[in-house]
C-alpha cells in the first residue's frame, strides 16, 4: 500500500463505514485510537466503557468506541474498540493491539507499506529490541560510540530526540542547527529543543555520520504534547529514534516476536 497523499510517515488511506480517512501506523501507542471528529462523521458511537492509559492523553479517562470494521488494502479488519481522542488530520491511529498480530514492513524511501500475518513473515532482526516503561518497543543504538536505548516510534515526524540526562552525561554539544534548516528538510521543529549535529549514530550494521538530534533546553517554552522534556516520563530510556533517521530505511517490524530489521536501500 502506498503512503497516504502528503504523508512521509507510515500512514495509509482506510475506509470506515463508507468514509475515507488517514490511518497512522504508530508502534509507540498502547491502544488503537480514533478521533472524535472522524468518529462522528463515520457514525461511530462511544461504547459503555472508558479507559485510562498512562501513555495516552496523560492518563485521562477516555471513552472507548463501539465495534467497527475498517477496510485496509481492500481487506476488512474488525476493531472491538478504540480509544476516542482529539486528533487533527488523522482519523485513526493503529497501535500495538493490532500491530502485535502482524508483520509490518515500512519502506520509507519509496513511501509504501506491507502488512503480513505474523506466521507468514518470520525473520530475525538485526537490531536488539526490548520493551520500555509502558511496553513500547525500544532499540539499542550507539550515539558517538555510547550505547543508548531509543524508543522505536513510527509516528515520529522529527529528528532523533535525546534526554537532557544522556546529553549532559556524555557532554554532547555538537554543531547547532537552526529551525529553518530543519523545516526546509520537511522535519517538524518543536520550541523546547536545541537541534545539533552529532558525529555518528550506529544502528545495527549501519553507521550514520553527522546525525541530527535534539535535546531539551531549560527556559524555552515547553511543548504540551510530545516534547523532548517528557521523554523519560513517557517512555523511559534515552530518547526517541527520529524520522530523520528512519526515513533512510526499509524497516520490518514483528512486535509479536520482538524482532526489527533495518535495511538501507
Amino acid at each position: 500500500m502506498a503512503f497516504a497523499e502528503g504523508e512521509s510517515r507510515p500512514a495509509v488511506e482506510v475506509v470506515i463505514n463508507g468514509k475515507k480517512t488517514t490511518a497512522l501506523i504508530d508502534t509507540s501507542i498502547s491502544a488503537n485510537a480514533i478521533s472524535y471528529q472522524f468518529a462522528r462523521e463515520a457514525g461511530i458511537e462511544p461504547g459503555p466503557r472508558s479507559l485510562s492509559l498512562p501513555d495516552i492523553q496523560d492518563g485521562e479517562q477516555l471513552p472507548l468506541s463501539s465495534t467497527f470494521t475498517l477496510e485496509l488494502g481492500g481487506n476488512p479488519v474488525e476493531l472491538d474498540s478504540a480509544v476516542m481522542i482529539p486528533a487533527e488530520d488523522i482519523g485513526l491511529i493503529v497501535g500495538r493491539p493490532l500491530l502485535n498480530a502482524l508483520v509490518v514492513q515500512i519502506d520509507y524511501p519509496n513511501r509504501r507499506l506491507r502488512f503480513m500475518p505474523a506466521d507468514m513473515g518470520r525473520f530475525e532482526g538485526n537490531v536488539k529490541l526490548r520493551r520500555g516503561r509502558f511496553n513500547q518497543p525500544m532499540v539499542v543504538a550507539q550515539v558517538n560510540r555510547k550505547r543508548v536505548w531509543m524508543n522505536l516510534d513510527t509516528s515520529s515526524d522529527t529528528v532523533t530526540l535525546l534526554t537532557d540526562r544522556i546529553v549532559d552525561k556524555h557532554g554532547w554539544q555538537g554543531e547547532e542547527i537552526g529551525a529553518d534548516q530543519l523545516q526546509a528538510a520537511g522535519l517538524t521543529v518543536r520550541p523546547d529543543v536545541r537541534a545539533m549535529r552529532l558525529d555518528e549514530l550506529e544502528l545495527g550494521p549501519y553507521k550514520i555520520e553527522g546525525v541530527v538530534a535534539a535535546a531539551p533546553v531549560e527556559g524555552r517554552e515547553r511543548s504540551t504534547g510530545y516534547g523532548a522534556h517528557r521523554i523519560s516520563e513517557k517512555f523511559g530510556g534515552d530518547g526517541i529514534l527520529g524520522h530523520e533517521v528512519m526515513r533512510n530505511f526499509l524497516v520490518t517490524i514483528a512486535l509479536g516476536t520482538d524482532n526489527v530489521h533495518f535495511y538501507a536501500e
